[in-house]
């Protein structure tokens, strides 16, 4: 208990409860059958899931949807670097969450996703910290977790 505390003190959120175990492989396997991507980089032999919830709060957590977006010099990737970046603390770091660009019927863009204690797929807009499956109408070109 009095290491929660700490932790919570010095980073601002516990870390995340009731996390699974996920391998490489196994990652790798469900992003390719869920959005038959070619370019998925993987930094890790092992991740971990958590369950939607925790993701959730996280979100509620970080302050990326706070910023302004500016074309060309803080946009839709910048967003997606950025809350990927944040997530790097202690504890949160191993969870399978990362980037991912993608092909919309309006263009480019880069959002991020998240693998739940489900092994459900979520994507996320940084934006805004809507959280939805990917759309069928976009196509996925880049992930890296």
């Amino acid at each position: 208990m009095c290491f929660e505390l700490f932790f919570e003190k010095k980073y601002g959120i516990s870390k995340p409860k009731d996390t699974q175990e996920i391998t490489n492989t196994e990652l790798y396997s469900l992003l390719v059958s869920e959005f038959q991507c070619d370019m998925i980089e993987l930094s890790d032999w092992k991740y971990k899931t958590a369950p939607f919830g925790e993701y959730v709060r996280f979100l509620n957590y970080d302050a990326t949807d706070e910023l302004i977006y500016t074309s060309e010099f803080f946009d839709c990737d910048d967003f997606s670097v950025r809350l990927h970046g944040n997530i790097t603390i202690p504890y949160w770091s191993a969870l399978a969450f990362g980037e991912l660009w993608v092909i919309t019927p309006d263009g480019g863009h880069a959002v991020n996703l998240f693998i739940d204690n489900n092994f459900d797929v979520w994507v996320v807009e940084p934006q805004t910290d809507e959280i939805f499956t990917m759309p069928d109408n976009w196509k996925a070109v880049r992930i890296e977790i």
